[in-house]
């Protein structure tokens, strides 16, 4: 009894406020919670089975490629190092040196639009209802080839918000993350 009196005249500024991850990171903005996930249906999962089995052979393929490349490197690194009397480490060096290496793709405005014409289409649809990529590419080709003027800066731009956005956003709410990692799982479950 005593301990609910002293509780009483504690200041309401001493007591714990529940604390969010957005109100503790202030300058971050907010990513916006994911819809509710509709259900696979058994054709969607025998497709998506197939797609993943596809997708494996081509990774398997893709795996012997650079193998039989890796391995054409170093016949030609030994090749150079004998020819011309040098360590096989230092042909490897300046065999590395010669291949391009390419810089991460900038966003283009190809993708800008068909992520901003696929988020306006798209809005206000269930996900069974959305359209399909190809569709919103069609819209956009024609949209390229009619001329119409559109502000290129200005779809990249948003573009690349919402791509920092995803990675580095903070949720409006503990309970939203929660539920979005809690859908999450429960998809990985059910596939």
């Amino acid at each position: 009894m005593a301990l609910q009196d002293a509780m009483e005249n504690v200041p309401l500024s001493n007591v714990d406020q529940p604390s969010t991850h957005a109100s503790r990171n202030p300058q971050k903005q907010i990513i916006a919670p994911r819809k509710n996930y509709t259900k696979t249906s058994a054709a969607e999962k025998a497709t998506a089975e197939v797609h993943k089995a596809m997708k494996k052979e081509r990774k398997a393929a893709l795996q012997d490629a650079i193998n039989a490349f890796t391995e054409q490197c170093d016949k030609l690194a030994q090749e150079l190092a004998d020819k011309f009397n040098l360590k096989v480490k230092k042909a490897h060096q300046l065999l590395s040196n010669m291949l391009v290496i390419k810089q991460k793709r900038h966003v283009n405005m190809c993708n800008a639009l068909v992520a901003h014409h696929g988020r306006e289409l798209n809005e206000g649809r269930s996900k069974g209802d959305h359209l399909p990529l190809s569709e919103i590419q069609e819209i956009v080709q024609k949209e390229i080839d009619a001329g119409k003027d559109i502000d290129k800066d200005e779809l990249c731009d948003e573009l690349e918000d919402m791509h920092e956005i995803e990675t580095q956003g903070a949720r409006s709410s503990n309970k939203v993350a929660a539920l979005d990692y809690q859908a999450a799982l429960s998809r990985i479950r059910e596939e």
